[in-house]
């Protein structure tokens, strides 16, 4: 197959990464998209294949591309896809690859039947900081990218092509399409809801300081898994199990600045309405601790 030509709309420290390892496969043509559009982009990554740099030229004119790889926050995704169809266009058999941390499932299945396009949902497990505004340091390289055909939205068989090619070329950098990725992407948001909300509730400067709150940590859990079960299933008797997990994660990363603190030290809106904000989803049962956390952490936001 001929090089991809791949669009990154989110030129930050994971769509950095993200494209370095594209970058590294060699079968990839990239350009980069920020809010004001196509934007050159040169950047170093430390930790990752020793020193990896890309650098991308700004081109202005109407472009066609295979696949363009959506690495933005949850509320900036329909936005950032938006942008990119105002002045370019995807190739008839090309797709859309979404990558977050939130269960993003009901809020883009119609936009993709708007725009007509396959889209497939992905999360990740890499874990990237900026050392200056042009390099970046690979804190897990060893992390992991999952989607798979059980996360496409409308004729996945049109873009099976490029997801092919960009998932085995990818394989080394361990991107991964499997058969069970949205039961992965719903457990990653169960992590994400139990940990992030209840640093972001108390301002917790480290992952680590979560476990100073566990008891009400293990509340917010309960309550996750709870609507997670009630909205996709999936999870059987998996509860003790994942809440281990939880507390094994939140040890591992017990010294990092936890990412939904990090947004609101910095002045930035949280991705808690899609965290635990989908208490909203279910209309038949009360959820008082995540609807504690939504409201609190959408005073922030405001």
């Amino acid at each position: 197959m001929e090089d991809l030509k791949v669009a990154i709309a989110g030129p930050g420290a994971l769509g950095s990464l993200l494209g370095a390892m594209l970058y590294e496969s060699g079968i990839a043509k990239i350009q980069y998209f920020g809010r004001q559009g196509p934007r050159a982009h040169r950047f170093c990554l430390e930790g990752f294949q020793e020193r990896s740099s890309t650098y991308a030229f700004a081109n202005p004119e109407t472009q066609s591309f295979d696949l363009l790889l959506v690495v933005v926050k949850c509320y900036d995704v329909v936005t950032a896809i938006e942008h990119f169809f105002q002045h370019n266009k995807l190739h008839q058999n090309g797709g859309i690859l979404i990558v977050s941390n939130g269960m993003m499932d009901e809020i883009v299945s119609g936009h993709a039947a708007q725009i007509k396009q396959s889209l497939a949902l992905a999360t990740s497990t890499f874990a990237v900081k900026p050392l200056s505004p042009s390099v970046y340091a690979a804190v897990n390289p060893k992390g992991w990218l999952v989607s798979g055909l059980d996360s496409c939205m409308l004729h996945a068989h049109q873009c099976s092509k490029v997801f092919d090619a960009l998932f085995n070329h990818l394989a080394r950098f361990n991107w991964q399409w499997r058969t069970d990725s949205r039961l992965l992407r719903q457990k990653k948001w169960l992590m994400n809801t139990s940990l992030n909300s209840i640093c972001g509730l108390h301002k917790l400067p480290r992952n680590g300081d979560a476990l100073l709150f566990k008891k009400e940590m293990r509340c917010i859990f309960d309550e996750a898994f709870d609507l997670a079960s009630r909205l996709w299933g999936g999870f059987a008797n998996e509860k003790h199990a994942l809440w281990q997990e939880l507390l094994a994660l939140t040890g591992q990363t017990a010294d990092n600045e936890n990412s939904m603190v990090q947004d609101i030290r910095m002045g930035r809106k949280t991705e808690s309405d899609f965290f635990a904000g989908l208490y909203r989803l279910d209309k038949e049962r009360q959820y008082p601790k995540l609807r504690l956390v939504s409201e609190r952490l959408a005073a922030v936001n405001h």
